[in-house]
């Protein structure tokens, strides 16, 4: 049996989280005058994503 000395051909994942999605920027806003928040995230103007959360005595939830 002949023992391989070659690389490993699959390299092990080791790119960043930065490298891989890119830079993403995010705005943190309250709605109205309650304990409501909305993160909205977006990547370049192509993609956009929010989440509304309220804030409570633990923070945001």
């Amino acid at each position: 049996m002949a023992i391989s000395t070659k690389p490993n051909p699959v390299a092990p994942f080791d790119r960043s989280a930065k490298a891989v999605l890119g830079t993403f920027r995010g705005i943190l806003s309250q709605r109205n005058t309650s304990d409501d928040y909305t993160l909205t995230v977006t990547r370049r103007g192509r993609f956009s994503a929010s989440l509304t959360c309220r804030a409570t005595s633990l923070g945001l939830e």
